[in-house]
């Protein structure tokens, strides 16, 4: 879907996956370092949910959230859960806009009913 709407696809869908292995490199690579940094493996919390005592089964036994709560900034537990929060809204904007854009340009070539292309381009009401 991407490639279609592109200029030249061949240099812009290339530069966009080599960024993509540069945004796992920092975002997953360097978070994990960080929380090491900051969890000592003594911690308190950590070691009885890994002993079984607290609670290992829930959001509680992850190292970030122990991390955030050594911090004390309270507000960071809610800063955290809406950013996945936040990716799924646009993962099923991604999704609505690519599902739109398919039909509209398949109305256009008599496939699916003509009430679809009746729609202007980069608003496909009927399409949603």
């Amino acid at each position: 879907m991407i490639a279609g709407e592109a200029k030249s696809p061949r240099v812009y869908l290339k530069n966009a996956f080599k960024t993509t292995y540069i945004r796992f490199g920092i975002f997953f690579i360097l978070s994990s370092l960080r929380v090491d940094i900051i969890l000592p493996y003594n911690d308190p919390t950590l070691v009885g949910i890994v002993n079984g005592v607290d609670g290992a089964g829930t959001g509680a036994a992850s190292p970030y959230v122990i991390a955030m709560g050594n911090l004390g900034i309270g507000v960071l537990y809610h800063v955290v859960n809406g950013l996945p929060v936040s990716s799924i809204f646009s993962s099923g904007n991604a999704l609505t806009y690519y599902g739109t854009q398919s039909l509209y340009s398949l109305a256009l070539k008599d496939r699916p009913p003509n009430s679809y292309s009746s729609a202007h381009p980069s608003v496909s009401l009927f399409t949603v």
